[in-house]
């Protein structure tokens, strides 16, 4: 069983075997297992981001609220540009992520190689993406700042920064609890 770690939020009840094979069916490969038994426990969750945690890949700093609504980023947003909270799409968004991107072929904000699934996506308009293909980097996740696309003169994934070596290190590593003085 996937463990969040205490101060992550899961958003959902667990994904159906059903949604999750569908998700396998139409990329014609498994999910990477952690990321698999992370939607099979929690399906979804939004987790607070500290400062210079991704290294060079993203600078965040921390959202000072647990539990903002959608509609609450952009206020947030507007004011404080550098706070950071990760969202990690339950199944139902990761369903309709890939369809737009694979399935429909949607390129409007941007090439993304078929082997990056997008995941999840910060309150700074970025998407986070794993790997999955057969290859050596397979279940790596990666930052997709999709604002910077193929219409701006990138290349496919010119633009996608490494993050983790797994889903479960972007999780537990990558992504850690605000410090004890708040």
């Amino acid at each position: 069983m996937f463990k969040l770690p205490e101060y992550a939020k899961s958003r959902q009840s667990s994904a159906s075997a059903v949604e999750l094979d569908r998700i396998e069916s139409t990329l014609s490969c498994k999910l990477p297992a952690d990321y698999r038994e992370f939607l099979e426990t929690c399906n979804g969750a939004s987790i607070n981001m500290p400062p210079d945690n991704m290294g060079a890949a993203v600078r965040v700093e921390w959202l000072r609220s647990e539990d903002l609504s959608e509609a609450a980023f952009a206020e947030v947003a507007e004011y404080e540009t550098t706070y950071f909270i990760v969202t990690i799409w339950p199944v139902e968004n990761v369903i309709s992520e890939m369809e737009q991107f694979f399935v429909h072929g949607d390129q409007s904000l941007g090439f993304l190689p078929r082997h990056y699934l997008p995941i999840s996506h910060d309150n700074g308009g970025s998407d986070y993406v794993i790997d999955i293909s057969d290859g050596p980097q397979r279940g790596y996740v990666y930052l997709w700042p999709v604002n910077m696309n193929v219409s701006f003169g990138g290349t496919h994934n010119e633009h996608i920064g490494f993050v983790a070596k797994s889903f479960t290190e972007f999780v537990t590593e990558k992504i850690i609890p605000p410090p004890e003085d708040w």
